[in-house]
Protein backbone atom coordinates (compact mmCIF):
# COMPACT_ATOMS: atom_id res chain seq x y z
CA UNK A 1 0.00 0.00 0.00
CA UNK A 2 1.31 3.43 -0.91
CA UNK A 3 1.50 6.46 1.32
CA UNK A 4 -1.16 9.13 1.18
CA UNK A 5 -0.28 12.80 1.09
CA UNK A 6 -2.75 15.69 1.31
CA UNK A 7 -2.12 19.02 -0.38
CA UNK A 8 -4.76 21.76 -0.75
CA UNK A 9 -7.65 19.36 -0.06
CA UNK A 10 -6.48 16.96 -2.78
CA UNK A 11 -4.62 13.71 -2.27
CA UNK A 12 -1.64 11.96 -3.82
CA UNK A 13 -1.77 8.16 -3.86
CA UNK A 14 -0.17 5.42 -5.97
CA UNK A 15 1.46 7.86 -8.34
CA UNK A 16 -1.76 9.77 -9.01
CA UNK A 17 -2.17 13.37 -7.93
CA UNK A 18 -5.14 15.72 -7.43
CA UNK A 19 -7.42 12.97 -6.14
CA UNK A 20 -10.58 13.94 -4.29
CA UNK A 21 -11.51 12.16 -1.08
CA UNK A 22 -14.02 9.93 -2.89
CA UNK A 23 -11.51 9.03 -5.61
CA UNK A 24 -8.95 8.16 -2.93
CA UNK A 25 -11.48 5.95 -1.14
CA UNK A 26 -12.35 4.22 -4.43
CA UNK A 27 -8.67 3.53 -5.23
CA UNK A 28 -7.97 2.12 -1.77
CA UNK A 29 -11.16 0.02 -1.90
CA UNK A 30 -10.21 -1.44 -5.29
CA UNK A 31 -6.64 -2.12 -4.15
CA UNK A 32 -7.81 -3.94 -1.03
CA UNK A 33 -10.33 -5.95 -3.06
CA UNK A 34 -7.59 -7.00 -5.50
CA UNK A 35 -5.32 -8.01 -2.60
CA UNK A 36 -8.01 -10.03 -0.83
CA UNK A 37 -9.09 -11.85 -3.99
CA UNK A 38 -5.55 -12.33 -5.23
CA UNK A 39 -6.34 -10.74 -8.58
CA UNK A 40 -3.46 -9.19 -10.50
CA UNK A 41 -5.60 -7.37 -13.09
CA UNK A 42 -6.39 -4.10 -11.32
CA UNK A 43 -8.39 -2.84 -14.31
CA UNK A 44 -10.79 -5.77 -13.96
CA UNK A 45 -11.39 -4.97 -10.29
CA UNK A 46 -12.04 -1.31 -11.11
CA UNK A 47 -14.47 -2.31 -13.87
CA UNK A 48 -16.38 -4.69 -11.62
CA UNK A 49 -16.61 -2.32 -8.67
CA UNK A 50 -17.45 0.71 -10.82
CA UNK A 51 -20.15 -1.25 -12.63
CA UNK A 52 -22.01 -2.32 -9.50
CA UNK A 53 -25.51 -0.92 -9.38
CA UNK A 54 -25.45 0.02 -5.70
CA UNK A 55 -25.50 3.79 -5.87
CA UNK A 56 -28.93 5.43 -5.70
CA UNK A 57 -29.72 8.09 -8.26
CA UNK A 58 -32.14 10.99 -8.21
CA UNK A 59 -33.63 10.07 -11.58
CA UNK A 60 -32.86 7.68 -14.35
CA UNK A 61 -32.09 8.88 -17.88
CA UNK A 62 -34.96 8.91 -20.34
CA UNK A 63 -35.62 5.42 -21.66
CA UNK A 64 -33.73 3.60 -18.89
CA UNK A 65 -35.42 0.53 -17.48
CA UNK A 66 -35.21 -0.88 -13.98
CA UNK A 67 -32.99 -3.97 -14.04
CA UNK A 68 -35.12 -6.14 -11.77
CA UNK A 69 -38.30 -5.72 -13.81
CA UNK A 70 -37.28 -4.55 -17.32
CA UNK A 71 -40.61 -5.34 -18.96
CA UNK A 72 -42.72 -3.89 -16.13
CA UNK A 73 -44.51 -7.16 -15.46
CA UNK A 74 -46.79 -7.13 -12.46
CA UNK A 75 -46.46 -10.82 -11.70
CA UNK A 76 -42.82 -11.72 -11.22
CA UNK A 77 -42.48 -15.51 -10.90
CA UNK A 78 -40.94 -16.76 -7.69
CA UNK A 79 -37.92 -19.04 -7.73
CA UNK A 80 -38.70 -22.67 -6.89
CA UNK A 81 -37.83 -24.06 -3.49
CA UNK A 82 -34.32 -25.47 -3.22
CA UNK A 83 -34.43 -29.28 -3.38
CA UNK A 84 -31.98 -32.13 -2.91
CA UNK A 85 -32.13 -32.75 -6.66
CA UNK A 86 -30.96 -29.20 -7.31
CA UNK A 87 -28.10 -29.69 -4.86
CA UNK A 88 -26.99 -32.89 -6.61
CA UNK A 89 -27.24 -31.29 -10.06
CA UNK A 90 -25.24 -28.30 -8.83
CA UNK A 91 -22.51 -30.54 -7.42
CA UNK A 92 -22.28 -32.50 -10.68
CA UNK A 93 -22.10 -29.30 -12.71
CA UNK A 94 -19.38 -27.96 -10.42
CA UNK A 95 -17.32 -31.12 -10.84
CA UNK A 96 -17.82 -30.99 -14.61
CA UNK A 97 -16.80 -27.33 -14.80
CA UNK A 98 -13.84 -27.31 -12.45
CA UNK A 99 -12.28 -30.78 -12.77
Amino acid sequence: MDTVEELNSTYFYAGRSNLTASQLLFMIFCENTANQLGVQDFGAIVSIVAGLNVLPTRTKPRGAKHLLNPFRKNDIPQAPEFTIGMLIASARAGRWLYD
